[in-house]
């Protein structure tokens, strides 16, 4: 199962890889994926609150691009 989550991740990025969210759309993701985080007690919101990432990022600033280019599902940004 989780190589074909694998693979339609990868597919669904590369499909929208030139596409961005608007202002109301990447509010909406932003909300719910903050929300998955603080309803899961396992997440590291709850277990590491001053974790913070240490992967490189392409221009000084880490965001969702830097971690799923780490993840190997996008290529690098920048």
């Amino acid at each position: 199962m989780q190589a074909n989550s694998s693979s339609s991740a990868r597919r669904w990025c590369s499909a929208t890889a030139n596409e961005y969210l608007g202002a109301v759309g990447g509010r909406v993701l932003a909300e719910v994926l903050l929300g998955l985080l603080l309803a899961d007690p396992t997440a590291y919101l709850h277990t590491k609150p001053r974790w913070q990432p240490i992967l490189p990022a392409a221009d000084g600033t880490f965001r969702l691009a830097d971690l799923l280019t780490a993840a190997g599902v996008v290529g690098k940004r920048g």
